[in-house]
């Protein structure tokens, strides 16, 4: 996944539907913790934000690795905690990426603090740490190297942004030491930067930038680029409509007089409009997203059979009693992370045993559709199951199909109410008369399917009702 591009988007979507505050309390202990190492920090107040904004908010934070998503929803009910700070860096690796930091409340009772990680061996490996004043919640990994690195001096730059941009609903900092950018210009830029569609040379001469939403019904979006020299600084301008969102680029963007090195924008737009905008991003790139974790999943499926000659299908004892689902099957072909994860199941003892049910938390991204937090440790990639379709309650191959690959259903998003614990040996069975029931949900008319073939395909409700026959089937007799 991108997460510079996901993160920018749900801290939007906050801004967009918070009011206008100032910096009510001093953040200085907290920014004191982020090193050099630190690539993004958001800071909000949560107490600010009004009750139209958490159906949005809670989308945009499922594009973020669970180690991101998780803290930030569990900051987001913790009792006392108005301002926290959501914060990326170079150090951490994706499966650990981010983390959430606030100044630890007067009155904090160890009930309080324990929710904060509460079933936590559920949904994600989620660490609770009090360094000084603050309460860091994250991955371990994270913990442990923020232990170890632990300065206590800050970051100059993150500190320098903060200093000069615009106090507002929220603010974002992105940065980049000297030794970072130093990298940058030998390997290239990072996967993460490569949609900004920036010259490597021109990112590599960027310090920071502080990106300041203040949403009155008439507001606008400020941007401080801080770079090397004045050149740069125009050169920064001078593209800044191009790597633009399409939908913005009809807004008045000025610029506002400052240092010669620097890029001060100005992006007057109203509350509706970017409401509009954040709405749209998050949609299109939870879709492409769930659309690739389809198209990957079945990929696999289609490896595994080149490598067994048959299909995945659910693992039984000697005497055919269910104990874990296909999907447990599908793990060493879909990377080495997955292939670990795999080794590690007891494949002779049920999906619920002691063992077992320990790995449950670290279910693979590729199982999930959509953005639900509510569903973590269960998939909603369901595999079409009955008489006469792909999975019939024994191995089946992709020769089966004598109705055409393209033209019969695989996998289905199953809705919210019908997902399963990933690991779960269960048959979903769709049924005519409850598609709107079973199906779909994350993205509004639509249902996301796939072929044999391979194909992934969002199709409307209307277009699955009238196809059903014909797609459930894998012979057209």
């Amino acid at each position: 996944m991108n997460w510079l591009i996901p993160s920018v988007v749900c801290l939007l979507s906050i801004a967009s539907a918070a009011p206008l505050f100032g910096q009510t309390s001093d953040v200085a202990g907290m920014l004191r913790l982020l090193d050099d190492e630190t690539a993004m920090v958001a800071k909000f107040d949560k107490s600010q934000l009004p009750p139209e904004s958490k159906s949005l908010l809670t989308e945009a934070t499922g594009l973020l690795p669970r180690a991101s998503r998780i803290p930030i929803s569990r900051a987001l009910v913790a009792n006392g905690v108005d301002e926290f700070l959501f914060v990326v860096s170079f150090a951490d690796t994706f499966d650990d990426l981010g983390y959430v930091l606030f100044a630890k409340p007067d009155e904090w009772t160890k009930k309080d603090a324990e929710k904060l990680s509460a079933d936590s061996e559920l949904v994600c490996e989620l660490v609770r740490k009090v360094i000084g004043d603050n309460v860091v919640l994250g991955h371990p990994k994270t913990i442990a190297r923020l232990e170890l690195s632990r300065s206590d001096h800050g970051s100059q730059a993150i500190e320098a942004a903060f200093a000069q941009s615009a106090a507002a609903p929220i603010q974002v900092v992105l940065t980049a030491s000297p030794n970072q950018r130093r990298v940058m210009s030998e390997l290239g830029v990072p996967r993460a930067l490569k949609d900004m569609q920036l010259d490597t040379s021109l990112l590599t001469k960027i310090r920071w930038v502080a990106i300041s939403v203040s949403l009155a019904e008439q507001g606008s979006v400020q941007m401080i680029v801080d770079t090397d020299d004045a050149e740069t600084a125009q050169q920064v301008w001078e593209i800044l409509p191009e790597i633009m969102p399409t939908a913005l680029a009809h807004q008045s963007l000025d610029r506002i007089e400052s240092a010669p090195e620097q890029v001060h924008a100005q992006l007057r737009i109203t509350k509706g409009t970017l409401l509009t905008i954040v709405q749209a991003e998050v949609e299109r790139q939870v879709l492409a997203q769930s659309m690739k974790h389809l198209r990957e999943v079945m990929l696999q499926m289609h490896n595994h059979q080149s490598a067994y000659d048959e299909l995945p299908f659910t693992i039984t004892d000697d005497g055919g009693r269910p104990l874990l689902s296909w999907r447990v099957k599908v793990l060493p072909f879909l990377g080495v992370k997955e292939a670990d994860l795999w080794r590690r199941f007891h494949t002779d003892e049920p999906w619920d045993s002691p063992h077992n049910r320990e790995l449950i938390k670290e279910m693979p991204e590729a199982f999930r559709i959509g953005t639900s937090t509510t569903m973590e440790g269960k998939s909603n990639v369901m595999a079409s199951a009955g008489e006469g379709r792909f999975f019939h309650g024994r191995p089946s191959k992709l020769e089966d199909v004598t109705d055409g690959l393209e033209n019969t259903i695989m996998l289905v998003e199953g809705a919210d109410a019908v997902a399963e614990i990933w690991t779960k040996p269960s048959d979903f069975e769709i049924d005519p008369a409850r598609i709107d029931q079973q199906l779909g949900g994350n993205f509004t008319g639509k249902i996301l399917i796939s072929m044999g073939d391979g194909e992934a395909l969002a199709v409307t409700r209307k277009e699955f009702a009238k196809q059903i026959a014909d797609w459930l089937t894998t012979s057209s007799q």
